[in-house]
Order: structure tokens, then sequence, then C-alpha cells
């Protein structure tokens, strides 16, 4: 059946970590550990029919982004940067492989730990975001929230709720109760720090996608916003929660900081809003 492909944005439900390799590596953005994961999001008739267009005309870096769940992106998960992302369409699904990494610098390995014992078919990551040409409508920067700056007790967090949410149960109630809001931010963000903080948003019925680049005013700041980066439509109202890390080799000031973000067209009956999870 062919479907009338208009310039629309989709999101997928979550893709699941399908393997894990157990080879350490370093990432070539981060500079951290890091590991090769093969994950895989399941397609309806629609969403196929949009991903294998994009796929044939090429240029993915471009039309496939990935989201990963916002919990798992402010405890410090981080992947599907384009450098080290391959992705095919292959019995119905995106089936992507990609570099996975802790960029918190926390000592703990709770998060991969955690990662690696769901692995093969459990871990829910992140969501594919299909971008069709011609559905970009407009851009914007985000203001960074001067008072909000969280900080986390990962190992407060039982391996089993842990495993729980990995499985999909909201990461929302497992992530509160180890999480401090520090109040006002810092002027700076030392090299190599992590940082998660707010910015206030409301797309209304369109999709909004936060770029990796940070802003300040019209110049470029050389630190990345993390990739926990889709706004859903309707649902996503008033403060969210973004990530920060400055991946130079000097401190950064955070003062009058924006991200920027590019707004969609999207249709809310194509739409997924999986996870509800409000942080």
């Amino acid at each position: 059946m062919k479907f009338k492909l208009d310039p629309i944005a989709l999101a997928t439900k979550d893709g699941v970590v399908t393997g894990m390799s157990n080879q350490e590596q370093r990432h070539p953005l981060y500079g951290t550990p890091s590991f090769e994961v093969r994950v895989s999001a399941k397609l309806d008739s629609v969403e196929g029919a949009y991903a294998e267009e994009l796929l044939r005309a090429g240029n993915t870096v471009e039309t496939i982004r990935y989201s990963i769940r916002n919990w798992a992106a402010q405890l410090g998960l981080a992947a599907f940067n384009p450098e080290c992302t391959e992705v095919q369409l292959r019995d119905s699904a995106l089936q992507i492989e990609t570099l996975v990494s802790d960029i918190s610098g926390k000592e703990d390995d709770v998060l991969i730990s955690s990662l690696r014992r769901n692995a093969e078919g459990f871990a829910k990551i992140a969501r594919a975001v299909l971008l069709f040409p011609g559905s970009k409508v407009d851009g914007r920067q985000l203001p960074l929230s001067m008072d909000a700056h969280y900080a986390f007790d990962r190992e407060g967090l039982p391996s089993e709720e842990l495993d729980a949410i990995w499985h999909g149960k909201s990461g929302r109630e497992g992530i509160l109760p180890i999480r401090d809001d520090l109040g006002a931010i810092p002027d700076v963000l030392d090299a190599g720090q992590y940082f998660v903080g707010e910015v206030e948003a409301n797309p209304s019925e369109y999709c909004w996608l936060l770029e990796p680049q940070l802003m300040r005013g019209n110049q470029k700041v050389p630190v990345l916003h993390d990739q926990s980066c889709l706004f859903d439509p309707v649902r996503t109202t008033g403060r969210r929660q973004i990530e920060i890390k400055n991946t130079n080799s000097k401190a950064e000031s955070l003062r009058d900081l924006s991200i920027a973000v590019s707004i969609y067209w999207t249709n809310l009956a194509l739409f997924h809003c999986e996870h509800k999870e409000g942080v």
C-alpha cells in the first residue's frame, strides 16, 4: 500500500537494546569509556514508508534523529551521536548500531551495568525521530533557567527499580527520590563536567527538537546539549530538564546560554507519546 508522505516529523515507540558488546572503546566525542550496542525500533506501516524513503534518499544524519529516554539522559547516558551511529531498515524496524557511554563523570558503574543487565531485547532506550524534508517550519532559542540545577544520588536507586524502568516503567518515579535541586546554577561549567538544568517549553501542536549546539545571543558556544532532544507536542508544557556536557579543555560560562530548537510540523494522530515521564 502506498502512502502520501506529507512533510511532517514522526517519532517511533521506544527502541530496545538487542545486544551490547563487552569490548570497551574510547568515545570519539566525549573521550569516555563506551560500548557498542544494537537497537531495534519497530515501525508501523506509515513509519516504515517514511523511513524507507529517508534511507533511500541518504543524509540520515539530518533526517533521522534519536531521543534518549529523559531519565537516562539526566543520569548521564549518551548515545546516537552521528559520528558513531549507523542505521538500516530491516524486518519492519530500524536496526541501529551506536556507542553508548556514561558521561556524568560519576565513578560508579550504575548506569552502564544496569543497561548491560537488561540488554538482549528488554531495555527501552530511545525513540527514533523521522524528519521528512519540508517538515521544519521554524526555529528559536530557549534560555537556560538560572534557578534550577540538579544532582543525583545514583547509588540510591535500587537495581530492581532500575530494571523496571529499563523495561518501560516511568523514569519519573525512579529518579525523583534521588534527585536534589541545588538551586541557582553555577557561574561556570568546568572542563568535562556534566550539568542538568531546565528550560521553559510549550511546543503546542508542533514537534520540537533541541539541537546539540548552545548559543549566547547569535554566537555559538562550544559545549554540547545532550541527546534527550525531543519535546513532544501537546503533552510537553512548562519546565523541562536538559543536559549539558562541557567537551572543552577549559571552563565555560553558563551565563546567558540558550539552547537552539528546531520546530517541525507533525500529525498528532500518528505521533507516539509512549512515556509520559514528565521529567
